[in-house]
């Protein structure tokens, strides 16, 4: 009987790690899993998921939450294995304070909170759009002129929803600040009578007219803005000054949500 000897040579080169790469599912779509990156072994590789034929495609899709178990074969037939976990995909939320006031004709910016990272919004939609800076962003600067009710819908890149609500008050400060009194003696302090007010909430005073007691118009300007001095009154009537008396003022003015208000009152001339 004749003897022979073999040499047995174990594989040192066997695969012993790998990344799997993870879009989880979410509430329209489900997860993909990619095999990357692969230590050891000799390639080309095939690949199985809990125990299905090997394949050479190293993605696996339509996955839903729970845990699997990806294989991966080498050229020499040398396996590896990792378990994946997939989770349940969070419900997406978002949420807003349920009413804010605002100084009118000043926008503020609206910061809604998510249960997810930015980077995973996949559209935002404001509504109405009226008083926004932007209606797809998710930070726009609300400027309503009125009292408004916006909402926000947010998807994110699973399809997931979420919407919200705020309430906007716009506080209006209407007063204008009109004199009652005057000195128009040249000395440098008080020596027209104007109106002031604010411009950002003033769009125009459409007409202004002054009376004398008897009803006879002393000065008259229309369409002209708050704190002008061009259209302010010098106490000079038919180039003449008028001496110490009350007289009574008439204007309307008009505000930047197109509203407008009727004043009057009197005017003390006091040289």
């Amino acid at each position: 009987m004749g003897e022979d000897s073999v040499i047995v040579t174990e594989i040192s080169d066997k695969p012993n790690d790998m990344d799997i790469e993870l879009i989880p599912p979410g509430c329209t779509v489900l997860g993909t899993a990619a095999v990357t990156n692969i230590n050891g072994g000799i390639g080309p590789y095939t690949y199985s998921i809990n125990g299905s034929i090997f394949q050479s495609v190293n993605i696996f899709q339509s996955l839903t939450s729970g845990n699997y178990t990806i294989s991966i074969m080498d050229a020499n037939g040398c396996e590896y294995e990792k378990q994946l976990e997939i989770p349940v995909a969070p419900i997406l939320t978002v949420e807003l304070p349920v009413i804010i006031t605002i100084e009118y004709n000043v926008g503020e910016q609206l910061f809604p909170e998510l249960n997810i990272p930015v980077q995973n919004i996949s559209s935002v939609s404001w509504n109405p759009t009226t008083g926004l800076s932007c209606s797809d962003c998710l930070n726009p600067i609300a400027n309503p002129l009125e009292e408004t009710l916006y909402s926000v819908f947010v998807t994110d890149v699973t399809g997931c929803t979420a919407k919200a609500y705020i309430k906007i008050l716009a506080l209006k400060d209407f007063d204008l600040y009109v004199p009652n009194a005057f000195s128009p003696n040249d000395d440098g302090v008080n020596d027209r009578w104007m109106i002031y007010g604010d411009p950002k909430i003033v769009s125009k005073i459409r007409r202004l007219q002054i009376f004398d007691r008897w009803g006879e118009g002393l000065f008259e300007a229309s369409n002209f803005q708050v704190n002008d001095p061009n259209f302010a009154w010098d106490g000079v009537f038919r180039n003449r000054n008028l001496q110490n008396s009350v007289f009574v003022y008439y204007f309307e003015a008009e505000f930047v949500d197109g509203r407008t208000q009727i004043y009057k009152g009197d005017i003390n001339l006091m040289r």
